[in-house]
Order: structure tokens, then C-alpha cells, then sequence
């Protein structure tokens, strides 16, 4: 048997700050990261004017773009740590479903989308641990607006209180004993060294512990 390195996935809301606990986990790791990319979604600024007309493009573009990186994944564990900013399945269950909840992706659409990931799920590695990030809805509106995409200042309470429901939903299905949380109100890691050095000792812990 391969013996394999760990691998980690972030997960979380749109703004939540799974970014830069990716990038600093990888960076205290060793491990190789993988980020969302959003930056090459031609679908993105179109979604965000017109919702309904180009949800099931946006999602299907963000879905194989995190399978292929999910299939990377195994081959890379064989000599590096791995961590994942927003695993495969996140698109499906936490945007896919919000966006379905407020009616802006069929429920056809919606099928499509979880038949896609369920077809391949067995494929995917599985993470020795789930981060999970945390935000409160003031600070999150906060954090959209700070980091002034332009495309996401319209977003509505409403779309980011339906992520944080279907996110919950989602988390609920992890192996609590691989799961990992992170208040986003309450520590700051990027800013407060004595906050980054607790979390990164808790999560050795919990690597070793797997």
C-alpha cells in the first residue's frame, strides 16, 4: 500500500476566507494547493447580472474544474500533503442548492448537477480533514465588500443566507471525527500570530489523531 500524505479541503461560504486558510496551511504544511478559479469562469459576471439564465454554466464550470483537481489529488498525496480551497461537491450542494431554493436553477438542473458528482464521487480521494469555516452574516457582507469584486456587489442577503443553510446541510454529512472548525468571528490567523499558531497546532493534532 501507497503510503499517502494528508490531504485537507476548506470548506465554506462565498467570502468566508477559505483562500487564506488554504494558502496558510499550505504554507506551514508543505502542501500543495489548490484554489478556486474563479478568475477563468467565463460564465461568472454574466451569473451575477442575470441568475436564472446562466446558473447551470456557472456551476457546471466550477464542478469540473474542482473534479479535475479532485482526481489530481490522488496521484499528487503519493508525495505531497494536498489542500483544497472548497472540495468537489461544494458547487453542487452548497451554490447549486441555494440557487435552486430561491428559483434560479430548476430542479432538473439541479438532478443533473447531483448525478454528475455522484457518478464520480467514488472516484475522489477522501479527505483526512474537513475544515469547516465559519462567518457570522454581518462580518461576511463585510468581507464581500472589502475585497470589492465588482461583479459580487450585488449579492443579496438572501443569497448568502441561503449558502449559509445549504452549507450547514452539507457539513451535517462529514465524518464528525474528521472535521475541523473555525470561527471567522472570533480568530483571525491572517492578521493574529498567536491565533495562527493555535490553529495550525490544532490541526497537527488532528492529522495525527486521523
Amino acid at each position: 500500500m501507497v503510503q499517502q500524505h494528508p490531504y485537507i479541503v476548506v470548506a465554506g461560504v462565498m467570502g468566508s476566507g477559505k483562500t487564506t486558510i488554504a494558502r496558510i496551511l499550505g504554507e506551514a504544511l508543505g502542501a500543495h494547493v489548490f484554489e478556486e478559479e474563479f478568475e477563468d469562469n467565463a460564465f461568472l459576471e454574466r451569473f451575477y447580472q442575470d441568475m436564472a439564465r446562466w446558473a447551470l454554466h456557472c456551476q457546471l464550470y466550477f464542478f469540473s474544474r474542482k473534479i479535475k483537481q479532485a482526481l489530481l489529488v490522488k496521484e499528487l498525496l503519493r508525495r505531497t500533503p494536498v489542500v483544497q480551497d472548497a472540495p468537489a461537491g461544494s458547487d453542487v450542494y452548497i451554490y447549486a442548492k441555494t440557487l435552486n431554493a430561491l428559483g434560479h436553477l430548476h430542479d432538473q438542473e439541479l438532478s443533473l448537477l447531483e448525478d454528475l458528482f455522484q457518478l464520480y464521487e467514488p472516484q475522489l480521494p477522501r479527505p483526512d480533514l474537513y475544515i469547516l469555516v465559519r462567518i457570522s452574516d454581518e462580518l461576511l457582507a463585510e468581507r464581500i465588500r472589502e475585497r470589492a469584486r465588482s461583479f459580487e456587489q450585488g449579492v443579496t442577503q438572501e443569497y448568502l443566507r441561503g449558502q449559509k443553510a445549504s452549507f450547514d446541510e452539507w457539513a451535517a454529512r462529514f465524518p464528525k471525527e474528521r472535521v475541523f472548525e473555525i470561527a471567522q468571528d472570533s480568530v483571525d490567523i491572517q492578521n493574529r500570530p498567536a491565533d495562527r499558531e493555535v490553529f495550525l497546532n490544532n490541526v497537527t493534532q488532528a492529522l495525527q489523531a486521523r
